[in-house]
């Protein structure tokens, strides 16, 4: 029994291994799909002239977060757009919102 633990877990170990980096391919593709033009955006859920954008989460929502972030800084021309841990913002709330921004 000891022993086919052992062996699933080094299975599982292999496949996120595997999987973090393939990661590092997957988002050549996306980046080079973006920017050569191939994948449509929407964009227009920024079409109110924010003055600053932030995404944030936590774990792999912060991870998105960060992708989004990049992506939204490559394809338009903001004042700022940044990504910051959903916990940094809930605590720290009034370092990263002004009341005299649109957000």
């Amino acid at each position: 029994m000891f022993k086919e633990q052992r062996e699933s877990k080094l299975e599982n170990n292999n496949y996120t291994y595997r999987e973090i980096i393939a990661q590092v391919q997957s988002w050549r593709k996306v980046y080079s799909d973006v920017v050569n033009g191939k994948v449509s955006l929407d964009l227009n859920i920024f079409s109110d002239n924010y003055d600053e954008i932030i995404f944030f989460g936590c774990g792999s929502s912060y991870n998105l977060s960060q992708s989004a972030s990049f992506f939204t800084k490559l394809l338009m021309d903001l004042t700022s757009c940044f990504d910051i841990p959903s916990s940094e913002l809930l605590i720290n709330t009034n370092v990263y919102i002004k009341k005299d921004r649109k957000y």
